[in-house]
């Protein structure tokens, strides 16, 4: 069987919850808890569930756990060992995507509230932010956003094609549609209140408390109205929140209005129930999750007019203006005189609620994941077609390759299986220092030019004149092209989609610090950053890059100093090229993973290695390129071999420790 093809009554999915955090579930993670229960309806034993370790337990309570595959990770890298086990990952939080090579990917897109702050955030993280989702973006085969609102936001915005986005609607959580259950009274919540207004959301200034707050002294001094008022959500612990306790005290409101602080799910449904109506002024939403809540449990719905919020409770709302505190208050008071209009809301709310479904929206994820498959798959197909139809006198790319006497055998098998699969798309020039021209004479395969002058810089000009290539590719000994990057090379330059001169992106490499296999990235971790110097850096140091001929050629005849290294070279022309960041894996280094295969042979490798780190003898043995060859050889046979027969192992023992942190 093809592993990369769906099986017959739909693809094999992998929900990556690495971004759920136990201790404090927001919205989206009940979202991410209804899809646990919901997907595997109808498809059994096609769904499997990663998450950290540490929150095992955790999951195990969920309500439906049982029906999918859980897979505990201690990091989220160790993703990569279990490619060869799903057709299609959905990451339900882009900023924790993990981008693959044979794998389509499907990210879901909440909102962009990072560009929508009434005060200026920082600008980098900003910039950052917007550098990340587009990289979510440009990996991902499909984009799912929860409102219209959102899709054309991101087109408009980010300039993300709109044909790779699908909109899918949230489901409310089951406990809101159960009619038969009152929810839990918050033993923080004083008794005798009630005809109050209700608001659940985070203390961020988007929400709009503190004009919430203004509009309610308005009430009081204009009409002489106390309105009564319930906050819920966590205490402020990022920059961009207000203390809403410190806001109350401030207004003097403290007797009428109260911050409950985080309440379960139980709790928050009583407090729905009990409300005179949900008030919702927020300035931005992407979807509104507690619109929809309040609508399942029948809560009148006092809200915003801007933003996703009309799309998703439609005539079942009294809409307000969340910029002008007069109209708030307007609204209000408007309400609260009007009973009539109070139980017409609830009513239509209650409808419209039934047009929101959890088992629609797991379906439609699914329906989404499956055209993500077919639509990767046939991609796959065209962009080889493209590659292995390439004129065999006109080379799309020319290697240049610094022969290490430590990689020379590896590095040179590893481009024979390049040069095969792209056939005459590919040519190689290789160079060797003149005391390794043994080296060179010994592992030499096919016809290519050598040189092998002392003096670094015109060895670099003698070598890119003898090139015919399109593009030229650089390896300093490690690393060789990408085969899925020529293809896409390939297609892009034949639909003259290529006007940069310089290309880079993604590579994968051992982290030897920490011992583990990881994506590099442009920016920060954590900080999520972008630094000019910092991406420089990076650029030179790492060299997935592949430059125009022509634009080499004159980078190297311009140059006003001599060429010192391949550093050198690389930040001459990161300075004079026009560039493109590809999110695609541009090279691979071949100690890590080779270019034809995946990453799953060498995942198990290290593994392997790791378990032996208590026989030296055998943990020395597979640092051997003979060994490992021979190692790697009978993996990718693991890896490739019928799904019946992993199946049959399985039963009797996970090989190489495979399956350790599963629960």
């Amino acid at each position: 069987m093809d592993r990369m093809a769906p099986t017959t009554t739909g693809p094999r999915i992998a929900l990556n919850l690495w971004h759920i955090d136990a201790d404090h579930p927001v919205s989206l993670s009940y979202v991410a808890f209804s899809l646990v229960r919901h997907l595997p309806e109808g498809h059994p034993g096609q769904t499997q569930v990663f998450y950290q370790s540490r929150q095992a337990e955790f999951f195990k309570k969920i309500n439906g756990f049982k029906q999918v595959r859980g897979v505990a990770l201690k990091r989220l890298e160790d993703l990569f060992g279990y490619q060869d086990e799903f057709d299609c990952l959905y990451t339900p939080h882009w900023l924790t995507g993990t981008h693959f090579i044979h794998r389509p990917k499907v990210s879901f897109v909440p909102d962009l509230g990072f560009l929508f702050r009434p005060n200026d955030s920082e600008e980098s993280h900003v910039e950052g932010l917007k550098l990340a989702l587009r990289h979510a973006a440009e990996s991902s085969t499909h984009i799912i956003v929860p409102s219209h609102y959102t899709k054309d936001t991101l087109v408009e915005k980010l300039d993300i094609s709109g044909e790779k986005i699908r909109v899918v609607r949230h489901g409310a959580h089951e406990v809101f549609s159960d009619e038969s259950d009152p929810g839990i009274r918050p033993s923080a919540l004083l008794s005798g209140l009630d005809d109050y207004l209700f608001y659940p959301a985070t203390p961020c200034r988007r929400k709009n408390h503190e004009r919430l707050l203004d509009a309610l002294c308005l009430l009081r001094t204009r009409y002489g109205f106390n309105v009564k008022c319930l906050f819920t959500g966590p205490s402020p612990n990022w920059a961009d929140c207000i203390d809403i306790p410190d806001a109350i005290r401030a207004r003097g409101l403290h007797q009428d209005v109260h911050h409950l602080g985080v309440v379960s799910l139980p709790e928050l449904k009583y407090l729905y129930l009990n409300a005179k109506a949900l008030i919702f002024p927020s300035l931005f939403e992407g979807f509104g999750i507690p619109l929809l809540e309040a609508m399942t449990v029948g809560c009148p719905i006092i809200a915003s007019n801007c933003t996703s919020i009309p799309e998703v409770s439609g005539n079942a709302a009294l809409y307000l203006n969340p910029h002008d505190t007069e109209d708030i208050a307007e609204k209000i008071h408007q309400f609260y005189h009007n009973p009539h209009l109070c139980a017409e809301l609830a009513s239509r709310g209650k409808r419209r609620a039934k047009k929101f479904s959890n088992t629609a929206q797991a379906e439609e994820i699914r329906d989404v994941m499956k055209e993500a498959v077919l639509s990767q798959a046939a991609e796959n197909v065209r962009m080889k077609r493209t590659l292995h139809t390439w004129p065999e006198n006109r080379p799309l790319l020319t290697i240049i390759v610094f022969l290490q006497p430590s990689s020379g055998a590896e590095l040179q098998s590893a481009i024979e299986r390049l040069k095969k699969e792209a056939r005459g798309a590919v040519e190689v020039s290789q160079i060797v220092h003149p005391s390794h021209v043994r080296l060179l004479k010994r592992l030499a395969r096919s016809r290519t030019e050598t040189v092998s002058l002392s003096a670094f810089h015109g060895t670099v000009v003698s070598a890119v004149k003898q090139a015919t290539g399109t593009f030229v590719f650089f390896s300093a000994g490690k690393a060789v092209p990408a085969a899925t990057f020529l293809s896409y090379l390939a297609d892009a330059e034949c639909s003259n989609r290529l006007p940069e001169e310089l290309l880079h992106g993604d590579t994968y490499l051992i982290n030897s610090r920490f011992n583990r296999i990881q994506s590099t990235k442009s920016w920060k971790e954590g900080r999520m950053q972008m630094e000019a110097e910092y991406e420089k850096e990076y650029f030179c140091d790492h060299l997935p890059y592949v430059v125009r001929r022509a634009a080499l050629l004159t980078t190297v005849a311009g140059a006003e100093v001599e060429i010192k290294s391949l550093s050198h070279l690389a930040a001459l022309l990161y300075e004079t090229c026009s560039k493109r960041r590809v999110f695609t894996p541009v090279s691979m280094e071949i100690d890590c993973l080779r270019p034809w295969a995946d990453p799953y042979s060498e995942t198990l490798l290290w593994r392997l290695k790791h378990r032996l780190a208590y026989v030296p003898f055998l943990h020395r043995l597979l640092n051997y390129s003979l060994t490992r060859h021979v190692a790697l050889s009978l993996l990718d046979l693991w890896a490739g071999s019928p799904d019946w027969l992993r199946a049959m192992v399985r039963t009797v023992g996970t090989p190489f420790g495979h399956s350790r942190s599963r629960s």
